[in-house]
């Protein structure tokens, strides 16, 4: 199913070199989840799908609140939540881990706070000792493509 991404919406990639393990990230999220987290997390996917259909910046960066998965990736990221703090206070509409991680993401609404962003998760990044990459792209809405 396809679904329309704002025309302006930025997404900045942090990526360290920190590795994590797929396998052992998800052995880290627990088997049973509280009804009150697994309600707000499945709540927060359809404020997503509202905040993507609706173009609303609000929406989207507190549809990415997580608290069943990053609480416990986050401890395999080096100082994870200044990054995520830096991005916030830069002007980030929302900022998680990407996948079980290393990448950290931060949505904004244009290419201007996208670079304030990435120069604030560097800099935290750089604080905590490593060594990053950093991407910036509106959100792809075609989907995963080889490009030579």
């Amino acid at each position: 199913i396809k679904i329309p991404a704002p025309k302006n919406l930025y997404c900045t990639v942090l990526h360290s070199n920190v590795i994590v393990e797929t396998k052992k990230a998800r052995k880290l999220i627990k088997k049973e989840i509280p009804l009150t987290s697994a309600r707000k997390h499945f709540g927060n996917m359809g404020t997503l799908i509202a905040g993507f259909y609706e173009s609303d910046f609000e929406k989207i960066g507190k549809a990415i609140e997580d608290e069943i998965s990053e609480p416990v990736r986050s401890k395999l990221i080096p100082g994870f939540y200044e990054i995520k703090t830096a991005a916030l206070d830069a002007g980030a509409h929302g900022c998680s881990i990407s996948g079980s991680g290393p990448s950290i993401f931060a949505f904004s609404k244009n290419k201007k706070d996208a670079e304030k962003i990435s120069k604030a998760m560097s800099k935290a990044a750089h604080n905590n000792n490593l060594k990053t990459k950093i991407f910036i792209s509106t959100v792809n809405k075609i989907g995963p493509r080889v490009i030579k």
